[in-house]
């Protein structure tokens, strides 16, 4: 904004090509809009926040029914980690937020696969890796075995093709118009964020990492959240249970491949969790029996207590 540079990311006036601009412009144009203030840096996480809250009650929507849909947005928001971070005027939440755009989109379109809603539930890819580079590969590999198994048809349309091509345009351009000034620096820049984050580093973690890390980091909904996964193991075998249970933990297995470990990097399975969570929770609650209410009643209260 102070030198209206709109292409190229810069750290305290030097170029540095670590990363897309996607979140930096956003807050420029917010900037610009309501004036250079806090309300105006975090304005496009909270709206990102807010889109991944309806996606998340929409998920649970179609997938667990009408009754208490809000639930899993309200698990959601009172996380440990999510409230963290929406606080926070970074990329992750609007990563999470297109993200779960798509994998919406994905499952109304397996009920109504009408154009738009199959373009739509492509276009998200391109805007990931604009905003995140080549961390999209982690989730869209979560979704392939969705698609492969349920959805097969998705290949052979071509609005799917569209989709992913829309979404990759604003990257296209960007890439175009960085190139004409700085050659192929904005690329290599990007590649070798990447390849160090790849290898050991002040972030390197244990493969067990995300084990502990995740439970921690979900709190205080994890025990309702460890028994929605396992009611929905046992339950469960429609397709639509897919992203509710198989998803986050691929998401999991394939973050804990990758050498760098960072906790908000497991937001991207926040939503679903949330949505196991609301299962679990609503499940627990209807079978709770007068012994059950006493026992839970002496474990809040000795809990309560160590905490005071």
């Amino acid at each position: 904004l102070d030198y209206n540079n709109w292409i190229t990311p810069q750290w305290f006036e030097h170029v540095q090509f670590d990363r897309t601009p996607l979140l930096p412009v956003l807050i420029a144009i917010s900037y610009k809009l309501f004036g250079i203030s806090y309300f105006s840096a975090h304005l496009p996480v909270f709206i990102s926040s807010l889109v991944v809250l309806y996606f998340t009650y929409k998920i649970h929507e179609l997938v667990i029914g009408l009754n208490f849909r809000w639930l899993s947005p309200l698990i959601l928001i009172t996380t440990s980690l999510w409230i963290n971070y929406t606080h926070l005027a970074t990329q992750d939440v609007l990563l999470v937020a297109f993200e779960i755009f798509g994998i919406y989109f994905l499952l109304k379109s397996s009920e109504d696969s009408k154009r738009y809603k199959v373009i739509l539930s492509s276009i998200w890819i391109g805007l990931c890796f604009f905003i995140k580079t080549y961390m999209v590969v982690i989730p869209l590999i979560a979704i392939c075995p969705y698609i492969f198994i349920y959805q097969r048809n998705f290949l052979t349309k071509n609005s799917f093709y569209l989709g992913i091509i829309l979404g990759f345009i604003p990257l296209v351009v960007w890439g175009l118009l960085s190139f004409k000034i700085y050659g192929l620096d904005f690329f290599y820049g990007i590649n070798n964020k990447v390849l160090s984050l790849s290898k050991n580093n002040t972030f390197s973690q244990p493969f067990y990492y995300y084990l502990w890390n995740l439970p921690v980091s979900f709190l205080p909904w994890t025990p309702f959240c460890l028994n929605g996964l396992r009611l929905i193991r046992h339950n469960c075998i429609s397709k639509k249970y897919y992203f509710i249970f198989i998803y986050p933990l691929l998401l999991i297995i394939l973050l804990s491949l990758f050498s760098t470990k960072i906790p908000y990097y497991s937001l991207q399975a926040f939503p679903f969790l949330a949505i196991s969570t609301s299962y679990g929770l609503l499940e627990f609650s209807s079978n709770l029996n007068l012994k059950k209410k006493r026992i839970l009643n002496k474990i809040l209260f000795t809990i309560l207590f160590i905490m005071i």
